[in-house]
Parts: structure tokens; C-alpha cells; sequence
């Protein structure tokens, strides 16, 4: 009898429960906010990134201060360093931000933002740098701490 072979997954395996929320505890903690905290500005849902508190700013630093929190929770919290234009463009949407000259504003912050591929739009995959990383943690600390003030 011959046994069969499994064939590997060409598509990338979506995090399991426990680890999700292990993660999520650990970007919580690296914002210096609580859990809950963190589930009251953002929700994970079929691997996209939802900020539920707006930003203030110009559509630029709209879609700057958005980008960096939603790419380190991709980086942290899902574990998926490079992030295509198209979700991006998903969570930024969802926020009511508009797309005009995404990639012109975050190629101008290369000191946040490293970009891959060529052209503009569905081409370009994303990710954030340490430095980015490290002001997103900022970000999300201030409006966790602006929507429950303690």
C-alpha cells in the first residue's frame, strides 16, 4: 500500500488562536497599553487590520500614521513582514482615507517605510522599519490612551 504524500501549502498558514493572541498581548505591551485597551482601537479580522480611531492630520499624514501602525501590527502581531499595496490599501480604506498618492507620500518616509517592486499600485509590497516600528508603538499608546484617558 502505498502511503500518500502531503503536498505543502503554497498559500501562507493563517496563525493559530493562542499565538495570535500571544501576539497581540506582546504589541499591547510594546505600545504600553493594556489588552483591552488595544481591542478598543483595533480589530484583526481574515488578516486585515482595522484602526478604529481616526487619525487627525492631512490625507499624507493620515495615510503615514496609519500605514506605520497597521504595518507593525502585520510585522508583530501576524508575523508577516512584507504587506502588498492592495491590503494596505484595504485597512486605509476602511478608515476612510483616500488612496490619492499612497506610494509618493510613504516613498518621501523612507525613514519609516521600505518599499518593494516596481511602478505604483498593486505592485509595491511594504514594510516597516525599526525606527517606523518604534513611533507606531507611539501612535497606538496615544489614541488608546485619548479614547480611555486614565
Amino acid at each position: 500500500m502505498d502511503a500518500e504524500i502531503e503536498k505543502p501549502s503554497t498559500s501562507e498558514p493563517k496563525l493559530q488562536f493562542p499565538k495570535l493572541e500571544n501576539n497581540k498581548k506582546l504589541f499591547a505591551n510594546n505600545c504600553g497599553i493594556t489588552f483591552s485597551e488595544l481591542n478598543d482601537i483595533m480589530v484583526i479580522e481574515n488578516d486585515i487590520i482595522q484602526i478604529l480611531i481616526p487619525f487627525d492630520g492631512t490625507n499624507a499624514e493620515k495615510q503615514i500614521k496609519l500605514s506605520q501602525c497597521v504595518l507593525t501590527a502585520f510585522d508583530v502581531i501576524l508575523q508577516k513582514e512584507w504587506i502588498s499595496a492592495e491590503i494596505l490599501s484595504e485597512s486605509l480604506r476602511y478608515a476612510g482615507i483616500s488612496l490619492d498618492h499612497l506610494p509618493r507620500n510613504l516613498r518621501r518616509n523612507s525613514n519609516i517605510f521600505r518599499i518593494r517592486g516596481r511602478g505604483k499600485g498593486k505592485n509595491l509590497e511594504y514594510r516597516i522599519t525599526e525606527f517606523g516600528k518604534r513611533s507606531a508603538f507611539e501612535l497606538i499608546q496615544k489614541l488608546a490612551k485619548e479614547v480611555s484617558p486614565q
